[in-house]
């Protein structure tokens, strides 16, 4: 299962990200990886080279996504928003312009109004914490917003007046919502008049959200399965 979250810097995204994936048990994982952080600065040196450093780090984790569940800050609508070196709109279909790249089980738009997100920044600077150096671009970051808005497929979550706790808690009910039940119940439907058994990825995915939803552990899972 891969699950993003997008949105521009001071909305609590990446903070979320990491207790979102510490929550549902999952990998956490941003782009790019930590593995490519010391090439940011020679890679971004142009727009063209900026955007395939960005859309390479999507496709990475789109393979990953293959053998891990993952929780993504930001995935390839940020690379879009921010990087798109093309003149004319971006694609509307963002997974059929991107052929293989994975679309997402959910796909997060984090957002918070300026002020807020003047203070959280200014909270994170006081706190020595990593301040890029988009932080004070307001303009483009209002750019980069009306950018994501574009994407139907991305579920809004204001957070201005939301706790971190309660943000990850909005995104946990998201996750294991009803529609995320159902699609599970189709999946295990076509897969038996298929006379095939889920995958081991599928049913760990399932139980996890489950132990999210219910606020169990899967040990705690496995004990009631037991009886």
């Amino acid at each position: 299962m891969l699950i993003t979250l997008e949105g521009i810097d001071g909305t609590g995204k990446s903070s979320a990200a990491k207790m979102l994936a510490q929550e549902l048990g999952f990998v956490f994982m941003s782009t790019p990886g930590d593995e490519y952080i010391s090439l940011r600065k020679a890679a971004t040196r142009n727009k063209y080279s900026a955007y395939h450093y960005y859309l390479s780090a999507c496709y990475q984790v789109s393979e990953l996504a293959k053998t891990q569940d993952i929780v993504c800050d930001r995935y390839i609508h940020s690379t879009i928003a921010y990087n798109w070196p093309f003149s004319g709109e971006c694609p509307q279909d963002v997974y059929a312009y991107f052929e293989g790249l994975r679309r997402p089980e959910k796909s997060f738009l984090l957002c918070a109004s300026e002020s807020v997100r003047r203070e959280r920044m200014s909270e994170r600077e006081r706190q020595g914490g990593v301040i890029s150096e988009l932080d004070g671009d307001f303009a483009g970051q209002d750019r980069a917003q009306k950018v994501y808005e574009r994407f139907p497929e991305l579920v809004r979550v204001d957070t201005d007046n939301l706790s971190l706790r309660d943000v990850v808690d909005v995104l946990v009910q998201e996750v294991t919502s009803k529609e995320s039940e159902e699609s599970l119940c189709e999946l295990l439907a076509d897969d038996e008049q298929k006379g095939e058994y889920l995958s081991r990825d599928v049913l760990m995915s399932a139980m996890k959200m489950l132990c999210a939803k219910e606020g169990i552990t899967l040990d705690d899972l496995a004990k009631l399965l037991a009886f």
